[in-house]
């Protein structure tokens, strides 16, 4: 089982956003995004019950994590592979632009694997997006 999950990857099988990006407003609070976590050698869904999942969220290109997100999905969601991600108050106090995210698992067995792909997100005012 351990070598299993060592050689096969966690990916994003789906997001919601507009085109796969998730589109946002400055300074909200509460926006949320979901993805969907699937193995990449078979495309099962990750149960994510009794995980620590995060996101960090960063300047498109940068290295400096300006928030990372907690998930906050539902138990049954979690099972699914589901991970909802809310914005805080202030994480959303930037400059409009471009901005990305990676998504990490902290399984309760110790074990953390981080998602290959970067979530995109666009950050605007009401009237650029």
């Amino acid at each position: 089982m351990h070598l299993l999950a060592k050689f096969s990857r966690l990916r994003v099988s789906t997001y919601v956003g507009d085109g796969m990006i998730v589109k946002l407003v400055q300074n909200d609070i509460g926006s949320q995004f979901r993805a969907t976590l699937t193995r990449e050698h078979d495309n099962s869904a990750v149960d994510l019950t009794d995980a620590t999942v995060t996101c960090s969220f960063r300047a498109k290109g940068s290295s400096t994590n300006l928030a990372t997100l907690s998930c906050v999905s539902t138990a049954s969601l979690l099972e699914e592979g589901v991970a909802v991600f809310r914005f805080t108050d202030g994480d959303l106090d930037v400059n409009y632009g471009k901005y990305e995210g990676q998504i990490q698992v902290e399984f309760d067995s110790g074990d953390v694997e981080s998602v290959s792909e970067i979530v995109s997100f666009f950050v605007g005012e009401d009237k650029n997006l």
